[in-house]
């Protein structure tokens, strides 16, 4: 009943690890954002293996979005082991001071054109 608003619409829900389906084209469509908690869950072995296995890659491109953690690097540092330790390419995205927030389009390439997963830390979720 609360998914009722958004039939016919471009929202889509998938089931964990397989990919929704273009409509236009057909082709697979994996899902990029994961939202983790503030605790170290996103490295135990299974939930991270579902997290690489929703890309479809076996080393994902990944988008570190650290803002409820105030884009602390400690946060960042652990929040990212994982992919580092399997070889993934990392980008950070900073937003929670003006000065490290890229420009529009910078942001663009960030967020759409480069990841195959966005990760976002748990923390202050009033602040992000």
């Amino acid at each position: 009943d609360t998914l009722k608003p958004h039939v016919g619409d471009n929202f889509r829900v998938a089931a964990p690890g397989l990919p929704l389906q273009c409509p236009d084209t057909g082709r697979a469509i994996y899902p990029k954002i994961m939202t983790t908690g503030s605790g170290n869950g996103i490295h135990e072995p299974a939930f991270f293996a579902k997290i690489v296995a929703m890309t479809g890659k076996e080393k994902p491109k990944v988008v570190y979005i650290g803002t409820p953690f105030f884009d602390r690097e400690d946060k960042y540092e652990s929040g990212t082991k994982s992919f580092r330790a399997i070889g993934c390419r990392i980008k950070r995205l900073m937003v929670a001071k003006e000065c490290t927030t890229p420009s529009p389009e910078e942001m663009r390439r960030i967020i759409v054109d480069f990841p195959d997963v966005i990760v976002v830390s748990g923390g202050n979720s009033l602040f992000a």
